[in-house]
């Protein structure tokens, strides 16, 4: 009997030992895409213990023997996936912007920034597998949910798992992260070291909130004490996809792009008309901040 009930989108192959999933978890993925969903639980994973994931999820991969494996790049999913890869004894491709299959290998290319994102570098796994990467959040447009799309849901018995030992949890508590989240903004203006002043920072945060839009910035603008490091953007910041990205007074070096390749449309504000962030942006101004600032305020919302 199924520990737990299955939807109609998904149908269920159950082993002895797992705690269930959330009906509509699974439900979710399945109207996403995914084809088979392998699910594993034990007591031990109450609580995140990057050590005792590890060795959990090392042991469904080594039965299921996927030839790629994809993790994400969030604060947890770094760490698990490094320690993932050493316990499989394969390569890993952290932070990776973009991934594609080579046609005549089939190998997995794993596209991430190189040499202080001074160019894109291609890595490859011929020899060990499976083929490891992570991915940064937003770096890929998730697809339209279909509801009417089926999955196989296959629960794992993990009744035998040992946790490790020399880990032992004493406490633990929530936080809640303050800011603006960048991650679901569909309106997101970047502030780039262009802007000199804190009062301008300021009128532009103004405007910003005008259009309901959060509030980002470049490494160099975090750097300059304009915006503050948890609402930074690019290679060492946060990935987004916004639907419009105004970036104004950012240069455009590859190590901030790499944040916003997922952006729908790339507004650039600029005075230096040969700033790289005019290569990547589908309308450019190149004119000072500080001249353009009262014409975008008096835009009426």
């Amino acid at each position: 009997m199924c520990p737990m009930p299955c939807s109609s989108s998904v149908r269920c192959r159950h082993t002895q030992g797992c705690s269930p999933l959330p009906d509509a978890a699974v439900s979710s993925l399945a109207a996403y895409g995914a084809q088979r969903i392998h699910l594993a639980g034990h007591p031990s994973l109450a609580s995140f213990i990057e050590e005792n994931y590890a060795r959990a999820a090392v042991q469904v991969i080594r039965e299921c023997r996927p030839d790629i494996l994809l993790v994400g790049a969030t604060p947890r999913g770094r760490g698990l996936s490094a320690r993932i890869a050493a316990l499989l004894q394969t390569g890993l491709t952290a932070d990776c912007t973009e991934l594609d299959i080579d046609a005549e290998t089939g190998l997995l290319q794993q596209i991430r920034p190189a040499f202080g994102g001074n160019l894109m570098a291609t890595i490859a796994t011929p020899a060990h597998r499976p083929q490891m990467a992570s991915v940064r959040p937003g770096v890929m447009k998730a697809r339209e949910a279909d509801p009417a799309l089926k999955g196989e849901c296959i629960r794992h018995d993990l009744s035998d798992f040992k946790c490790d030992g020399r880990i032992c949890l004493l406490d633990e508590a929530l936080e809640t992260a303050g800011g603006d989240s960048l991650g679901n903004s569909r309106i997101v203006v970047g502030i780039g070291r262009g802007v000199k002043k804190k009062e301008t920072v300021e009128r532009i945060c103004q405007w910003a909130k005008q259009w309901g839009a959060a509030v980002a910035g470049s490494r160099a603008a975090v750097e300059a004490g304009l915006i503050d490091a948890h609402l930074q953007v690019g290679q060492t910041g946060q990935t987004i996809a916004p639907d419009l990205y105004i970036a104004i007074g950012i240069s455009g070096q590859i190590q901030h792009t790499a944040g916003i390749a997922g952006a729908k449309r790339i507004i650039a504000i600029n005075p230096d008309k040969t700033a790289p962030i005019f290569n990547v942006a589908d309308y450019g101004w190149a004119v000072p901040v500080e001249e353009v600032l009262p014409q975008l305020m008096a835009v009426q919302v």
